[in-house]
C-alpha cells in the first residue's frame, strides 16, 4: 500500500528527470532505462508496502496442567505420569506436549511454596494469556479451589479435558469454620470468643468444643447437630490475665465417631492483653444527655480513665484524647491546634468551616449515606443496624472501623436527611470525629427499652473511642494496622503500619526496609508500597509458627527515636488446603463443559478415554498456521539491485557511445 500521490509524482519525477537528461534522445534505450530506474527511486521514498503470506506447519500443543497443592499433589504427579507416557506411546513426536503445575500460581517446575492453596482460575487465565494457543488442554485436580475467582467467569477457545483425582464422598466431619475476638483486652477484663462450628453426617451425635487459653482448658461445651449439614455459633469467655500476646484456641471433638479429616478440627487466635489505662478528658461548658449518654458507656470500663473539664486548659498533659460539647469557637480552634484527637458534638456547622466541606455526592443507604473524599475502598468500615427495630428513632449505630482515608456520614433522622454530617478525618495534624446535632441519648434509651442493656450503643461509643485515642500509640515511633495476627498457612494478606515523629505527624518519605522472619531465623525480604505516610506490604507465610514483622530505618529519621519496629503474627501450620480433604468434582465438570471438553476419571480409563477424543477431534493432526506480514519495498534487495543494474546498463551504454 502507498499514498495515492505517490505514482503521479514518481511518474512527473521520472519524466522530468529523463527529458532535462535525454532531450534530444527521448525515445533511445538509455532515456528508458533513466526513466524506470529514476521513477523507482522516487516512489520507493514513500515506502510502499503489500501483503505477504507463508504457510507454516506445526505440531499440534498439548498443556497439561498438575494440581500441585497438599491435598492433590502426591496423585496429581501419579497420574500425570500416566498421561505423559500414554501420550507418547499414542501419538510418539507428533503432539507437542508442556506440562504445567498449580496451586496458588502456576509454574513450570513443582515446588512447596505454591502447594498451600488452589486457584483454579490462575489456569485459565494461563491459556487466554499464552501466544500459541493450545489444541487442547488436559486438568488434574481434587477441584478445591479455596482461593481466587471462579474459574468460570472467562472461558477459553480450546477444549479442557478434566481428570478427576481424590475423594468427592461426604464422611462424617466436625470443624472449626472460624473464630472471632477482639485484638485487644485491657488486663484483669474479660472478652468474648465467637467461633463457628461445622458439622456434616452427625446429626444427632454428641461434639465437644473445646476452648484453650494460653495452652490451658478454659471452657467445653456439648453440642448436637440437628442436621446433617449444620453451622453453629458458639460463645467462650476469657480472661486478659497475663500482659502480651495470648495464644487462644478452639477444638472441636467427635465422640464415638471417626473422623476422616481431623486438621479442620483446630483453629488458633491471639489477643493482646494489656495493662496501660487510657485518659479520656470531657470538655463541655454546659451538661447534656448525650453527654451522660456517652460517659456512661465509659464507666466500668478499666482502661479508661474519664476526666471532666469545662477549659482545655485545665486538662492534663498526658490525656489520650477529648470528647467535647458544644464548645465555643475559640474553644473550638484552641482544640484544633492541640494536635490531640478529638470526638466533637455540636449543632452549629458554622464552626466547622473548611473542615467538612467534603464532595456534595452520596451513594444514598437507607437510612445513613456514606461519602468518600480519598478512597473509595471500604474494606474495613461497614454500617450495621441494630438486631431489632427502633420506635421513635429510626438510625443504626455505626460499628467503626475506620480506613486511614478521610470519611463523611449525613446523618437521617427517621429517613429524613438532617445534612448534618457525621465526620471522620484522620490527616496529618490528628484524628477527628464530628457529630453535627444531638440526639444519641435517644438511641442508648431505645435499646435499653428494648433489649435492657445497652450493649450496641456501648460498643458503638468505646469503638469510636479506641480509633481516636489509638492515635497516641504513636508516641511509639510506630503505628501497625493487621486485621488479625492470626494467620493461616498460605494465606495472603496485606498490612499497614505509619511512622510517627515526635510531634505525632506521619513520616511520608521514609527509606526502610522490611523482612519477615520465620521462627527459625530465616529472613526474606518485604516489599512495601506507600501513600500518604501509610506503608503497605504484602505476605504470604509459606511455614508455619511464629513469625516476626521487622521494620528497619535505613537513615535516621528526626524525631523518631527507634531504629527497628517489630510486630509478631502466628501462623497456623493447618494450611487452607487441609481445611477440607473432600474433592470437588463439579467444579471440574463446569470448566471442561463450558470449554466444550469432558470430564472423567484416572480409574475409569480416563487417559485412554481423552485419548480418544483427541483422534475423533483431530487435535493430533499437524495445524498449517498462515503467517500475514507487512513487506516494505525498501526492506527488499531485489528492487535495489534492479535501480543499480538499470542505472548501470544505461552508464555502460553512455560510455560505450562516448557520452561520459
Amino acid at each position: 500500500m502507498v499514498n495515492w500521490y505517490a505514482w503521479p509524482v514518481a511518474l512527473g519525477g521520472a519524466v522530468a528527470v529523463t527529458f532535462i537528461v535525454y532531450r534530444s534522445q527521448w525515445k533511445s534505450v538509455k532515456a528508458l532505462l533513466r526513466f524506470l530506474a529514476t521513477f523507482l527511486v522516487v516512489f520507493l521514498l514513500f515506502n510502499p508496502s503489500w501483503n505477504a503470506e507463508k504457510n507454516l506447519q506445526r505440531k499440534p500443543v498439548v498443556f497439561l496442567f498438575s494440581d500441585a497443592s497438599q491435598s492433590a499433589k502426591k496423585q496429581s504427579i501419579s497420574v500425570s505420569k500416566d498421561v505423559k507416557q500414554k501420550i507418547t506411546e499414542k501419538f510418539g513426536d507428533d503432539i507437542e506436549l508442556r506440562e504445567f503445575f498449580f496451586g496458588a500460581e502456576v509454574v513450570e517446575k513443582v515446588n512447596d511454596s505454591i502447594g498451600f492453596s488452589t486457584r483454579l482460575d490462575k489456569v485459565i487465565d494461563f491459556i487466554k494469556q499464552e501466544p500459541i494457543q493450545p489444541e487442547a488442554s488436559i486438568l488434574i485436580s481434587d477441584g478445591i479451589a479455596n482461593r481466587g475467582g471462579s474459574p468460570l467467569l472467562n472461558s477459553v477457545k480450546s477444549p479442557i479435558f478434566s481428570l478427576g483425582i481424590g475423594d468427592p464422598n461426604t464422611y462424617p466431619d466436625a470443624s472449626v469454620s472460624s473464630i472471632s475476638v477482639n485484638e485487644s483486652v485491657f488486663k484483669g477484663n474479660e472478652f468474648e470468643v465467637e467461633a463457628g462450628i461445622q458439622t456434616e453426617l452427625l446429626k444427632g451425635s454428641k461434639v465437644l468444643v473445646d476452648f484453650f487459653q494460653k495452652g490451658r482448658l478454659q471452657e467445653s461445651i456439648s453440642l448436637v447437630p440437628q442436621r446433617d449439614i449444620d453451622l453453629q455459633r458458639v460463645l467462650f469467655k476469657g480472661k486478659g490475665e497475663i500482659d502480651g500476646l495470648n495464644e487462644l484456641q478452639v477444638k472441636v471433638r467427635t465422640i464415638n465417631t471417626s473422623e476422616k479429616n481431623t486438621y479442620n478440627n483446630i483453629q488458633k487466635s491471639v489477643i493482646d492483653v494489656v495493662s496501660q489505662k487510657k485518659k479520656i478528658a470531657l470538655l463541655y461548658q454546659a451538661v447534656h444527655p448525650d453527654l451522660g449518654a456517652i460517659r456512661s458507656a465509659l464507666l466500668g470500663v478499666q482502661q479508661y480513665e474519664p476526666v471532666e473539664s469545662k477549659n482545655l486548659s485545665d486538662l492534663p498533659n498526658d490525656v489520650q484524647m477529648i470528647i467535647a460539647f458544644n464548645i465555643k469557637s475559640d474553644s473550638y480552634n484552641d482544640l484544633k491546634k492541640s494536635k490531640l484527637p478529638f470526638w466533637l458534638f455540636s449543632d452549629v456547622p458554622s464552626q466547622l468551616t473548611g473542615e467538612t466541606s467534603i464532595s456534595n455526592r452520596v451513594t444514598t443507604g437507607k437510612n445513613q449515606a456514606v461519602t468518600p473524599e480519598v478512597n473509595s475502598d471500604f474494606e474495613l468500615f461497614f454500617l450495621e443496624t441494630l438486631p431489632f427495630s427502633f420506635k421513635s428513632v429510626d438510625c443504626p449505630l455505626l460499628k467503626l472501623n475506620v480506613p486511614r482515608e478521610k470519611i463523611q456520614l449525613f446523618q437521617q433522622w427517621n429517613r429524613v436527611n438532617t445534612n448534618l454530617p457525621l465526620c471522620f478525618a484522620d490527616d496529618l495534624e490528628g484524628r477527628k470525629l464530628y457529630f453535627l446535632g444531638y440526639g444519641i441519648w435517644k438511641w442508648r434509651i431505645q435499646e435499653l427499652k428494648q433489649t435492657n442493656e445497652s450493649k450496641w450503643f456501648d460498643k458503638w461509643v468505646r469503638g469510636n473511642v479506641d480509633w481516636l485515642s489509638n492515635q497516641n500509640l504513636g508516641a511509639k515511633n510506630i503505628e501497625w494496622s493487621i486485621n488479625k495476627r492470626d494467620w493461616i498457612l498460605g494465606e495472603q494478606r496485606k498490612f499497614k503500619f505509619s511512622l510517627f515523629d515526635a510531634a505525632l505527624k506521619k513520616v511520608e518519605n521514609a527509606k526502610i526496609t522490611c523482612t519477615l522472619i520465620d521462627d527459625l531465623g530465616k529472613s526474606q525480604t518485604i516489599g512495601l508500597t506507600t501513600n500518604l505516610g501509610v506503608f503497605t506490604g504484602v505476605i504470604r507465610p509459606n511455614k508455619g509458627g511464629r513469625h516476626i514483622i521487622k521494620v528497619r530505618l535505613n537513615t535516621a529519621i528526626q524525631g523518631v527515636n527507634q531504629q527497628e519496629f517489630t510486630q509478631v503474627i502466628d501462623v497456623d501450620t493447618v494450611s487452607l488446603e487441609l481445611q477440607t480433604s473432600k474433592a470437588n468434582h463439579q467444579v471440574l465438570k463446569d470448566v471442561s463443559n463450558q470449554s466444550l471438553g469432558g470430564f472423567y476419571e484416572p480409574r475409569n480409563n480416563g487417559i485412554d478415554s481423552i485419548l480418544s477424543q483427541f483422534v475423533k477431534r483431530d487435535l493430533d493432526k499437524p495445524r498449517i498456521e498462515i503467517l500475514q506480514s507487512r513487506v516494505f519495498a525498501t526492506d527488499e534487495v531485489l528492487f535495489l539491485y534492479i535501480i543499480v543494474l538499470l542505472f548501470g546498463v544505461e552508464w555502460f551504454l553512455r560510455k560505450w557511445e562516448g557520452k561520459i
